[in-house]
Order: structure tokens, then sequence, then C-alpha cells
């Protein structure tokens, strides 16, 4: 199956929950800095952008569609991060962020950067299976991103640290966040998904199609 008729028909709910407003100005936000080519990172070290660009690319590389680096995906993320995350889940990420060339280092011989395109493509897979299966071994594993309990939105930063936090592996925040940064953009929103601007029909109860596209948020 292509990854365009995946995109389509397939449902993925990945990343943190935010409301439509913060999602709209988390987007705005990025949208306006790539226009006037001002953008520099709040949360990833300069020195690790291309890192983390390469990382979500890998991740979602352009075919038919755009890739990860097309969309600025790195962008989003940085402003995800900076804005809505806990602050021990922000240092989670941190640490995994300037420990990832070492470890690929260690497990390949080379820095990720330095590595091609199947060896990266490999070495996020074997990421993936580790991330998995510390995952099916541990039910409590908790999110930290917004709590369920926010209502009216605040961002996380402003919120009180929860103790007792468990972890998921910081492969797992990546590759989530960039399906979920990559999910929510206007070009994959419009183009690719089933794109019924708000106020729409609302339809409490319908019959769902095999060939039936998810709606773009």
């Amino acid at each position: 199956m292509k990854r365009r008729d995946a995109l389509k028909n397939t449902g993925l709910f990945v990343g943190i929950s935010l409301s439509a407003g913060a999602i709209s100005t988390l987007f705005q936000s990025c949208k306006e800095a790539q226009s006037a080519d001002i953008w520099k990172p709040d949360f990833i070290p300069e020195d690790l952008v291309d890192l983390v660009a390469e990382i979500a690319e890998t991740i979602l590389p352009k075919t038919d569609l755009p890739g990860a680096k097309d969309l600025k995906i790195h962008q989003f993320l940085d402003r995800a991060w900076s804005l809505f995350y806990k602050p021990e889940i922000k240092q989670h990420i941190m640490k995994g962020l300037l420990a990832f060339d070492d470890d690929c280092k260690a497990a390949t011989g080379k820095q990720y950067l330095a590595l091609s395109e199947e060896e990266r493509h490999n070495y996020l897979v074997e990421l993936d299976k580790q991330a998995l299966a510390i995952m099916d071994d541990d039910e409590e594993v908790s999110f930290g991103g917004r709590s369920p309990q926010d209502e009216p939105f605040v961002p996380i930063r402003a919120e009180d640290a929860e103790d007792d936090l468990d972890f998921d592996p910081f492969f797992s925040y990546i590759r989530g966040n960039v399906l979920w940064a990559y999910y929510t953009s206007e070009e994959i929103g419009k183009n690719v998904l089933t794109y019924d601007p708000i106020p729409g029909q609302a339809i409490g109860c319908m019959d769902l199609e095999p060939d039936m596209k998810v709606y773009s948020f």
C-alpha cells in the first residue's frame, strides 16, 4: 500500500492532547517564522536541529507526499516541546536528544548523520522494536502530556509537576510526535485527509466504508 493510501485510510492517534486553539496557534507561530526566514529553536539545541530534522525525515520520507523536512516538522516539534510538556518530560526528551548520537555510534559505529538512508532506517526500526518491548512490559507508563483535568486549556509548563512519573522510551516520543505533527499539518489535513471545515454537519452515527478517509482535525 502506498503511503498516501495508508494516510487516507488509517485512524492514528499520536502525540499529546491539545485544544484546537492551541494547535492553531502552534502552527501559526511556525508559519510566521518560516515566512520571515527567522526561525530559531526554542528548545532543541542549535547543533542538534539537523539531527532532529533527519530523524523526522527517516520516519516520514518524501514520496508522492511531502516529507517531514518539506513540512518543517522539526520546527513544529521544537515549539511543541517548548510550550506543552511538563518540565520532567522536557528533561527526558533533552537527555534523549543529547545521548542519541553517542548511542547510535555505539550501536552502528557511526553518528546518525553519517549513516546512509538504509542504515538510518534500520537503526530507527531497531529503536522502535526496543521501545515497544519496554512499553509492553510496563502498563503504568505515563505520557506526561496534558492532564485530563485541564479545563480550560493551560500550557503544561504552568502546571505543578506530578510525582513518580514513568517515562516512555525516548524514541517513542520522537516517533509519536513526528506522526502527530504530520497528521495535523495544513498540507496533509487539506490534501490527504478528509477536510471539512468547522462548522460542518454533525453526524453522531454513520456507517464506515473500507475506503473511507480519516477526517482532518
